[in-house]
């Protein structure tokens, strides 16, 4: 059925919970589980079920789900997020800096600059003053004094 590497495995993880092929729709309960195996991933649920992901997803819409699966996904992102920073703390560079510019944004550490007016987001490139010489960087805080109006 699935010829892509591991889908075999997580259909007999999920599969446990399939009491009956020839029904329809699970048990909400069985389906919670079977997402909760997969992590809130509805491509696996759907191999062991046998159906396509949008019928999946209509299952979760029926039974109200949409929360439920966030919330997995929410938790598989933390997982990994720690995975990630415990790397980083173990100095692997390109790990660091990730870091640094996703959570340490708030500090500083960012590649771009997400500015807010009027409920719109404007994404602007951080200039790097490094590379200026000083009399550059004079001649650049006389050009924003002006556009201030100061």
């Amino acid at each position: 059925m699935n010829t892509q590497r591991g889908g075999n495995q997580r259909r007999k993880m999920i599969e446990p919970y399939i009491m009956n092929r020839k029904r329809k729709r699970p048990s909400k309960e069985a389906l919670m589980r079977a997402l909760e195996d997969s992590s809130g991933i509805v491509y696996p649920v759907a191999q062991a079920y046998d159906v396509v992901r949008a019928t999946v997803y209509e299952w979760i819409k029926i039974y109200d789900l949409t929360d439920y699966i966030e919330g997995l996904r929410d938790n598989l992102i933390d997982v990994i997020e720690s995975k990630y920073i415990q790397d980083a703390i173990n100095g692997k560079t390109r790990n660091q800096e990730f870091v640094l510019r996703t959570i340490g944004k708030k500090r500083g550490y960012v590649e771009s600059q997400d500015i807010t007016s009027n409920g719109e987001t404007i994404n602007s490139e951080v200039l790097n003053f490094d590379k200026l010489s000083d009399d550059e960087l004079l001649e650049f805080n006389k050009i924003q004094r002006k556009l201030r109006g100061k």
